[in-house]
């Protein structure tokens, strides 16, 4: 375990420092990276689970101020990394980083409903014209909800994936996820 948080370090001091190599190593290896952080962001020990959000947090942070690759970054993982953070926020042994995941998942989601994201997050040949990346997102997120809580309704879900990019959402979305209502009907593993 010491071997990892070592190596999650060694991520957040490239991120940190040396940005731009991220995106000079060929595409696969980069892939890898991104899957390092969603793995660590899901890991039991706390200490690695929270390196890994600080790193998914200035990630993003350093990919929204550099224009010139966000497009490409956002079209390759922005979808999975939304799906990372909805994963670690239902999970019961990653309730300590509730917050964390709530500023994550807010930052994610301004960034499509105030249309930074330029480039379709779907495949334009597979959906209507006229398919936005906002609305194809609270499709995609109710789709996520849905299968992993079979007991929502589909009026609940549509309630609260209307409700995600409001600002006020962090808050809400703390005590929703915490709620028995959300609670799913199968036991999650863990991620390690």
């Amino acid at each position: 375990p010491e071997l990892r948080l070592q190596f999650f370090q060694l991520l957040k001091a490239i991120n940190q420092h040396s940005f731009p190599s991220l995106f000079a190593i060929p595409q696969e290896v980069r892939k890898n990276v991104v899957d390092a952080v969603a793995f660590a962001i899901k890991h039991t020990e706390r200490n690695v689970a929270e390196t890994g959000l600080d790193i998914m947090y200035e990630l993003l942070q350093n990919v929204n101020r550099h224009e010139h690759i966000a497009q490409e970054f956002y079209q390759q993982f922005l979808l999975q990394l939304i799906q990372e953070v909805l994963y670690v926020m239902t999970d019961r042994l990653h309730k300590s980083g509730i917050k964390m995941h709530s500023m994550l998942l807010r930052d994610m989601l301004h960034l499509v409903e105030q249309g930074k994201v330029t480039v379709p997050l779907f495949d334009p040949a597979t959906y209507a014209p006229g398919t936005t990346n906002p609305g194809f997102l609270k499709e995609f997120i109710g789709n996520l909800i849905l299968t992993q809580f079979p007991n929502l309704t589909q009026p609940q879900v549509v309630q609260f994936v209307t409700a995600l990019p409001k600002e006020e959402v962090a808050g809400s979305m703390r005590v929703a996820m915490a709620s028995s209502l959300l609670a799913p009907t199968h036991a999650r593993s863990a991620a390690v």
